[in-house]
């Protein structure tokens, strides 16, 4: 515990750090970054963008943060009795922490949702006021050990203020490679909204994905039942998930510090793997989305800030560190279920071999036993007794594991099971049932999650999808191609190889392991995209930091200085920059606090005082969210064809039903009844519609895919025009139809 006292840096500690090569006093290096993230971000957007784009940057930044800051005060603040109860130690405490107490926080959001408590403002205020104290008390009475990071993290700020930025603008704008996120718009931010309006947690029609744990999408949902509207708070839920990005960048700095031997490489390391976190333009593009990644890649460095942490640890705590990383692998599958493969199963196979490497030196520390008349054992007999204690000691702590995850995705289980009968649904559906869905449809699903190429195909799939991606000609035609991967995968399998082979072989072989069953259950069980590896980067970063912090601890020769790394680390950092710049043709801050061009209501202010000629124009060029947000009827019922983005819709004047591309709604069963498309629309209106919003190129793109209902097609769609007078309104977002005779 020595190394532990003495890397340790407190707020506010001004001792002296000659022996972490930096001269005179350490400054708080991540408070520093903190305190000037706002004024960076603010003074790119006034040279970019003039005072107008700055002004609306400031305006929306201010009005989410709070929110989104407080969130993550409770998590902190509800990580301390967990750090406390779990006898977490080592100068990786506050990042632990941090982490257990945003697994805390998911757990009381979803679990608290599903029972309708979280969607009052009154229940969503006073568990974040219950964080916050604990958090405050935390800071008064026990503040936990944090790794000092080397000033040159501070060259990271242009990655920091891409990624603030883009997460300031009106979801759907950005990015190409997500569609304008178009999953946020479809669930991750659809479903707290609906969530929300209903009053708790739980299944909705004809979308799969709120059969999914949904626990970053619970805290989405404590966001807007604290402001009490959901467009209103979607900038303070994609700050949300870039502050847990920040998080995940700080903790894998802190892992890899961890994982480097003795406090002057250790400062080196923290900054370095946080600053490559963040230069990964990949973390800016989800970072700044109201998506769930960002939380998966904080529980799986946290997991491996554990391990560092307790690797000369009693073999009492034992049971502890194996409950810590169940939480934190359980957390990681509640935000995005595809942790199983990049964090639990991980996770779990390095508690498996930190049990055998301590039942194997347990093994050659003891004399040989004896038999029952006292004689000494054979070696055999030893060889025996030492695996039997070995296999004992795997199976206890990967029940410990085991126990912690279910409990944490307990929530999940329950819902789900109640909702459908299978608590895993919408995946183990052969063994627990389908639910509501047919087999047909189960089999589209689980065929559309994973991919039928080849050995050879997989292997391409690797090199375009992870290290060359976004860089030479797009391997597919209209696909988004942009280099998002940045230089880590090759600096981190660099950096692996070389800590295997002559550095620190212990930190090596641990990241290559992680790293490699992460890539092989992306091969075996994904689809094969880009994003979904984005959990490499911590053990890519952590590999870099520790391989490259003992050469620029050293000094010896100029481009091992840390200036010259600072130089380095700051043209990483420009990276998530210059991808922010060249997204909407040049515009990326256009739609930066415009989120009332995206509902329509800037449409009708200017209806309002149009002339008679401006008016007509005006209806012309109406957007869909204009239509059913001011343009219907009171009461109209719309129903969603091929468009499966409704979040901007507000269900006022027009309600409407939506359903993915792997549900059936109300138009399969009408296509299933009849050939006849009067028939169609006599079903529709019987059902409670009044008009269809057909979206004719989505529904093309899911009859392409494969995954749709076969029989829901554009063609299908389309006959329900048997007049043109049908249509009221053409636009980008589709035709909408009326059903009235």
């Amino acid at each position: 515990m020595r190394f532990a006292r003495s890397a340790t840096h407190r707020p506010g500690s001004h001792r002296s750090v000659d022996a972490l090569g930096v001269r005179g006093a350490l400054p708080p290096t991540g408070l520093i970054v903190a305190a000037a993230t706002l004024p960076s971000a603010a003074l790119l957007a006034l040279l970019v963008g003039g005072g107008a784009v700055a002004g609306a940057f400031l305006l929306a930044f201010l009005s989410g943060i709070a929110g989104a800051a407080g969130w993550m005060a409770m998590a902190f603040g509800l990580g301390w009795p967990l750090r406390r109860l779990l006898d977490v130690r080592g100068p990786s405490g506050a990042a632990i922490q941090l982490a257990l107490g945003v697994a805390a926080a998911l757990w009381l959001d979803v679990a608290l949702g599903t029972l309708g408590v979280l969607s009052t403002s009154a229940g969503a205020a006073a568990l974040l006021a219950l964080g916050c104290v604990l958090a405050g008390a935390c800071l008064l009475r026990d503040r936990p050990a944090v790794h000092p990071m080397h000033p040159v993290a501070i060259v990271a700020l242009p990655a920091v203020a891409a990624l603030v930025l883009a997460a300031t603008s009106a979801p759907g704008w950005l990015w190409s490679t997500e569609f304008g996120g178009y999953d946020a718009l479809s669930y991750h931010l659809e479903l707290p909204k609906r969530w929300h309006a209903e009053g708790a947690i739980g299944a909705v029609p004809h979308s799969v994905y709120g059969h999914l744990p949904s626990f970053v999408e619970s805290a989405f949902l404590h966001l807007i039942a604290l402001g009490g509207d959901a467009h209103r708070a979607a900038v303070a839920c994609q700050l949300l998930h870039a502050m847990i990005a920040i998080a995940a960048a700080w903790t894998t700095g802190q892992a890899a510090a961890a994982w480097s031997a003795g406090p002057q490489r250790g400062a080196i390391a923290a900054a370095v793997g946080f600053g490559l976190v963040l230069a990964t333009p990949w973390v800016a593009v989800t970072g700044s989305l109201a998506y769930n990644e960002m939380a998966v890649v904080l529980f799986l460095a946290a997991g491996l800030a554990v391990l560092a942490a307790q690797r000369g640890a009693a073999a009492s705590g034992e049971a502890r560190t194996s409950t810590t990383l169940g939480i934190l692998a359980g957390a990681a599958c509640g935000a995005k279920l595809t942790a199983a493969g990049f964090v639990a199963l991980p996770l779990a196979l390095l508690l498996a071999l930190r049990q055998t490497g301590r039942g194997a030196a347990d093994a050659s520390e003891r004399q040989a036993p004896c038999d029952g008349a006292g004689h000494a054992a054979g070696p055999r007999a030893a060889v025996r007794m030492a695996a039997g204690r070995m296999a004992i000691s795997i199976a206890v702590a990967g029940a410990a594991m085991a126990l912690a995850a279910a409990f944490v995705l307990l929530p999940w289980f329950i819902r789900n099971g109640i909702a459908t009968g299978n608590p895993l649904f919408p995946f183990a559906t052969s063994l627990l049932g389908s639910g509501h869905w047919g087999a047909e449809q189960s089999a589209i699903f689980t065929a559309g999650h994973a991919s039928s190429a080849g050995f050879g195909g997989r292997a391409a799939a690797l090199w375009e999808q992870f290290m060359i991606f976004g860089l030479g000609p797009a391997p597919e035609d209209g696909e988004p191609w942009r280099p998002q991967w940045g230089a880590l995968p090759w600096l981190g399998l660099a950096a692996i190889a070389w800590l295997s082979l002559r550095g620190s072989c212990r930190a090596g072989v641990t990241l290559a392991l992680v790293l490699l069953m992460q890539i092989g259950f992306w091969l075996l069980a994904t689809h094969l995209k880009s994003r979904f590896l984005l959990p490499a980067v911590a053990p890519l970063a952590i590999a870099a930091a520790v391989s490259i912090a003992p050469a620029t601890a050293a000094q010896t020769a100029w481009w091992r200085r840390p200036r010259s790394l600072g130089v380095a680390l700051c043209a990483l950092a420009l990276g998530p920059l210059a991808l922010l710049f060249g997204e909407r043709g040049g515009a990326p801050f256009a739609a930066i606090g415009a989120e009332s061009f995206f509902t329509g209501d800037v449409q009708q202010r200017l209806l309002d005082r149009a002339t008679p000629h401006e008016r007509e124009r005006l209806l012309a060029e109406a957007s869909m969210a204009w239509w059913l947000n001011h343009g219907l009827p009171i009461g109209s019922h719309v129903l969603l064809l091929g468009d499966a983005r409704p979040f901007w819709y507000r269900g006022e004047p027009a309600s409407y039903a939506w359903q993915t591309t792997w549900d059936r709604g109300p138009f399969s069963a009408a296509l299933a009844a009849s050939d006849d498309p009067s028939e169609w629309r006599r079903r529709l209106r019987e059902a409670g519609f009044t008009h269809v919003l057909v979206d004719p190129e989505m529904l093309a793109r899911w009859e392409r895919s494969g995954w749709n209902d076969p029989q829901l097609t554009a063609t299908a769609a389309l006959r329900l025009i048997d007049r043109p007078e049908r249509v009221i309104a053409r636009g980008p977002g589709g035709l909408l139809l009326t059903l009235d005779p």
